[in-house]
């Protein structure tokens, strides 16, 4: 055959060594690569070539030749003589000039990168080749706008947006092709086009009338997020380095379309073959015989269609929320709304919790022949010692390998070693678990963001004390309750202790998402006002209804409860409570609000308790260690420990206590916190039915150790109120907790109600809290109160400038895009 012009160029290469062939791999096979991945994908995940094609309003067929075709074009700037001569021992042995058209060598005047290279192709050379082939019958006007869209996510595909403000694309055009290489670069464009046969397909291009083409900046995110899994895939050792000639067609049949194959399978990018379609019940879950209220109700819901759905559960701490998170997510999954789940929780801590938690049930979830994988995602998942067996063992077997005996294949959670490899990754595992950082960063403009974007919109986003967000991350997960609604993801949000103006704000950013994805614009939310909102809750929203539903529930008994509370003023009645308990073998905790003040609470009780007995906790350990404390803790104080394990033992700990970890200690102690986080850390006294000397009891059996008692650390009320009350009395939390005026009603509710009797007070003492109304709270207090909420809209407008504009799409904006290692994801 005559060797086409466009083989001269390379497009990866290993490092020269002396004496050795150079190895390299020739520009079109790495073009083609990429494209076989992205056919393969789409023609294997049905589902996904449905969910992109109806983003775009095209039909299904046409919508898989065209972006294979684009993804074939993804690496075309390389062909530029300052990337080519990056490597000019290459160039040299396939005869590409060394010297620019005015005599100057090249050498490294690469100044331009090749994906912003591959865009001004786009503009001067692929752009007009295709309008070219415009007819009315045949490739529509508007079509070409749809792809001029999609050329941005195309050519950005190493994890951001050209920046095209600084660049003039007719200048860049001149310098860095020479004529030839413009005409070889036509060539290939027009042999590739007839390969991928995007003329020969009669179907029409969409699937409806376009009016949605103002809406396709939306589906670019997650064309973006696809192209870049697409190219790592077709970047992988399973493509090996070719630069001998063959014809594109031999290479695509015989060799890219069979490595795209292997590649996806290995990376476990293969769709579940079989996804399930039964309805579980909770006791096939779990094995609960006896499911809760909130759980009997989860299992009646039933997606009102294929649409995006958001749930949100208010309940009280030990409900059952999760479980009832995971019936929903089944409901979700089984109706083909979403294909996986991503439960997001507040800390590593937590996300370890409830990793060991999910391996248990989750392969219910999937059709008994699948290996679906399981991944745990945040900074220290590495030092798990649960996860990283499962990562071990993927190094060393394949994941259908026969070995496998059926009691490892029950037992062990699955998992590639590509998917455990990066954080980034993680939502395109069928399961994942991990700290809410991990959906934060899916909208942030940081690297690679789109990836975790295209993952998470296929699964339903579980988030776990939601309530706990600040402003900050509270306002940046609007942004993602938003994206999941636009691009077909599904949300489940859980509290126990949600203020209802939060939940109004969550509830009109999803909707603002089902906007932008349906034509018809939603009516304002009608929700109970703050102060007749029943709880527990669940509220569904979705685009059937004009309004989201809201449904009271009951809560379950045994966490019905009513807890006495205490107030005490001075340290030293603090530590003899403890003394008191300990010497009576019962296991207490103090719950401080800052690592300074743990560290001296522990050199306070050392010589009152044995220092085998005494633990602390809290955040800045190192990672090693604080996993080690946290796995203690989880023994001698979790669902499973026994008298024995409890007996005389003392936990000083920071909020990293508070929060999802399922532990119980018979004396609970608490600085003052704002309401919220107090009645979350009050769920951790006598959580579990026992015995009077600690032994778990059957359930339904009543705790044998009495009526819980809590006591807050607190300053007093019965005196002056001056602006420093409370930074007077606990210095350092003051500047964790700066909004004074809501400690100070959080302080007063249980001064005067000396009780809190759950599920019923539950409303009613975060709504006090947290009233804007401040004719209750000394006006001393007020500065506190308004400058913080001051400090609250400023971190919102930093939220804004760290998130993506959504609307205008996957494009070169006026955004700072940064590197993803450490994503901004709180203040």
């Amino acid at each position: 055959m005559n060797t086409p012009s466009y083989f001269q160029y390379w497009a990866k290469a290993h490092k020269a060594e002396d004496g050795k062939e150079l190895q390299y791999h020739l520009l079109p096979y790495h073009l083609l690569d990429v494209a076989a991945v992205s056919y393969t994908l789409l023609e294997q995940d049905t589902r996904l070539r449905n969910k992109l094609a109806s983003l775009c309003g095209m039909n299904e067929d046409v919508f898989q030749l065209w972006i294979t075709f684009m993804l074939g074009l993804h690496d075309i700037g390389k062909f530029s003589h300052t990337f080519q001569n990056l490597r000019n021992d290459i160039s040299k042995l396939n005869d590409l000039p060394e010297t620019d058209l005015d005599g100057t060598k090249l050498t490294e005047d690469y100044r331009v990168r090749h994906d912003a290279l591959g865009y001004v192709l786009y503009e001067h050379q692929i752009k007009p080749y295709c309008n070219k082939r415009v007819a009315p019958d045949y490739l529509p006007i508007l079509f070409m706008r749809l792809v001029d869209t999609l050329s941005h996510a195309i050519m950005g595909h190493h994890g951001k947006p050209i920046d095209l403000n600084k660049m003039k694309s007719e200048d860049v055009f001149k310098t860095r092709f020479w004529s030839t290489t413009s005409e070889h670069i036509s060539e290939y464009i027009s042999d590739w086009s007839k390969l991928a046969g995007i003329w020969d397909n009669t179907s029409p291009y969409f699937k409806a009338t376009p009016e949605r083409y103002k809406k396709w900046g939306i589906s670019s995110w997650d064309i973006a997020g696809f192209v870049v899994l697409c190219d790592w895939i077709g970047s992988s050792n399973f493509f090996t380095y070719k630069h001998e000639a063959m014809s594109l067609e031999d290479y695509w049949n015989d060799i890219a379309l069979k490595n795209a194959v292997v590649a996806l399978k290995e990376f476990g990018m293969l769709p579940i073959s079989n996804p399930i379609t039964y309805q579980f019940s909770c006791s096939e879950l779990f094995g609960f015989n006896t499911p809760s209220p909130l759980q009997k109700l989860a299992e009646e819901y039933r997606p009102q269609s294929q649409e995006p759905e958001l749930v949100i559960i208010e309940d009280v701490t030990g409900a059952g929320k999760t479980e009832a998170a995971l019936i929903i997510a089944n409901r979700l999954m089984a109706n083909g709304n979403v294909d996986g789940v991503f439960f997001a929780l507040p800390t590593m801590a937590t996300a370890n919790a409830m990793y060991k938690r999910i391996e248990k049930s989750y392969r219910k979830f999937f059709s008994e022949k699948s290996n679906p994988t399981l991944v745990l995602a945040h900074g220290a998942s590495k030092l798990n010692s649960s996860f990283k067996t499962v990562v071990d063992a993927s190094k060393k077997k394949n994941l259908n390998d026969n070995d496998y005996t059926e009691d490892e294949q029950s037992i062990t959670s699955l998992c590639t070693e590509w998917l455990a490899n990066s954080n980034r990754k993680a939502f395109l595992a069928d399961v994942g678990v991990g700290t809410i950082d991990q959906a934060l960063s899916s909208v942030l403009t940081t690297k690679f963001q789109a990836l975790r974007l295209i993952g998470m919109t296929r699964k339903v986003l579980i988030v776990d004390e939601v309530h706990a967000n600040d402003s900050y991350m509270h306002r940046v997960l609007e942004h993602v309750l938003e994206a999941q609604a636009a691009l077909g993801g599904c949300v489940v949000l859980l509290s126990a202790t949600l203020p209802q103006s939060m939940r109004s704000e969550l509830i009109a950013a999803f909707r603002q998402g089902l906007s932008f994805r349906n034509s018809t614009t939603l009516i304002e939310s009608k929700l109970s006002s703050h102060d007749n909102s029943p709880y527990p809750l669940v509220t569904i929203c979705n685009s059937e209804q004009q309004h989201p539903i809201e449904i009271p529930c009951a809560s379950r008994p045994d966490v019905s409860r009513t807890v006495d509370i205490s107030l005490v003023h001075d340290k030293e009645d603090v530590l003899l409570i403890i003394k008191e308990a300990i010497s009576q073998g019962k296991c207490v905790c103090w719950v401080r609000n800052t690592v300074q003040d743990t560290r001296e609470a522990y050199n306070d009780l050392l010589s009152a308790v044995e220092v085998d007995n005494i633990t602390l906790f809290h955040a800045r350990f190192a990672m090693c260690d604080r996993l080690n404390i946290e796995t203690e803790i989880l023994n001698n104080f979790g669902s499973k420990s026994s008298a024995k394990d409890r007996r005389g033992k003392l936990v000083i700990a920071t909020q990293v206590v508070e929060q999802s970890l399922d532990v119980d200690f018979d004396i609970l102690i608490s600085d003052l916190s704002p309401m919220d986080s107090l009645i979350q850390r009050f769920g951790r006294a006598m959580r579990h039915n026992r015995d009077i000397m600690g032994n778990r009891l059957n359930s339904g059996e009543i705790d044998q150790r009495g009526k819980p008692h809590v006591y807050v650390f607190a300053p007093r009320l019965d005196v002056e109120i001056h602006h420093n009350w409370y930074s007077s009395f606990l210095k350092r939390s003051a500047k964790v907790y700066p909004n004074h005026a809501t400690l100070w009603r959080t302080a007063k509710w249980f001064d005067v109600h000396k009780k809190l009797v759950m599920p019923n007070d539950a409303r009613n003492a975060i709504e006090t809290v947290y009233s804007s109304t401040l004719d209750d709270v000394p006006v001393v207090l007020h500065e506190s109160w308004s400058k913080q909420y001051g400090e609250n809209q400023g971190v919102k407008s930093i939220a804004e400038w760290a998130t993506i504009d959504f609307e205008i799409g996957y494009r070169s904006s006026e955004a700072t895009w940064q590197n993803d290692v450490n994503p901004r994801t709180r203040l």
